[in-house]
């Protein structure tokens, strides 16, 4: 599988995974239907490594997250997922309906009761093409001894409490960003035209707008005296955004 298609998710392309399986990408006026924040929720869930979900493996499912496979923690997480809840990305394909299972070659699979399989290879594709549509970091921590997961797990306990005393306070996510770039001068994009962006636009255009503020800035501290050009590295004495920005 080709795995440089950053090119053609900016371009706001769907990918084919397979016969029965493809990844769209929705355009911000669609996920303002849906929700912005259930939106960012849902997709981080399917994004979720073992470790980000550590405390509900450990104890809801009393797995061990460490070596819960990250296939298996995906099983886990479409079986309360309905068809209406991923349809936005997976369009028709139900995969509440899907289920582990063990291939010919003797590694894990997930199928449905129609027969279709994701392999792991499919699996791990599906979540670079998520993880790079939406912005999203792979992340695995793994304990080197039982004194480090204890604390890996009680740093994460804490921070879940955290988490339910704020989720009264949600904000909008998009709302400050749309306002903000349409109110930019290097934007292109009004109120109407920018809703036909998708989400993966939308952040490169507003990294590329961040990038050359700062290049902006710069070059006006060194042409006024107050910046020296000597301390500044090559990176950022330039407006074009790198490949890992």
């Amino acid at each position: 599988m080709n795995i440089d298609n950053s090119l053609k998710i900016l371009r706001g392309d769907s990918f084919r995974i397979s016969e029965f399986l493809s990844l769209r990408q929705p355009k911000l006026g669609e996920i303002a239907e849906y929700g912005d924040i259930q939106y960012y929720n849902m997709v981080s869930t399917l994004c979720a490594t073992p470790t980000d979900l550590m405390v509900f493996l450990e104890d809801t499912v009393g797995v061990a997250y460490e070596t819960c496979p990250e296939i298996v923690l995906f099983a886990i997480i479409i079986k309360s997922m309905p068809v209406e809840t991923t349809k936005i990305i997976f369009g028709d394909l139900d995969l509440s309906k899907f289920s582990i299972s063990v291939g010919e070659d003797g590694k894990t699979i997930l199928k449905n009761p129609d027969g279709y399989v994701i392999s792991e290879p499919m699996y791990q594709y599906i979540m670079m093409i998520l993880r790079k549509m939406h912005g999203l970091k792979k992340n695995v921590k793994i304990p080197y001894n039982a004194a480090a997961k204890r604390y890996n797990l009680l740093q994460a306990r804490r921070a879940q409490e955290r988490n339910k005393r704020r989720a009264n306070n949600n904000k909008d996510i998009l709302l400050p960003i749309v306002c903000s770039l349409v109110n930019c001068s290097g934007f292109k994009y009004n109120y109407e035209t920018v809703f036909n962006l998708t989400l993966f636009q939308l952040n490169s255009s507003l990294r590329s707008i961040q990038k050359e503020k700062e290049y902006e800035h710069i070059m006006h501290g060194i042409y006024s005296g107050t910046i020296d050009c000597k301390k500044i590295s090559k990176d950022e004495l330039g407006w074009i955004l790198k490949n890992n920005e």
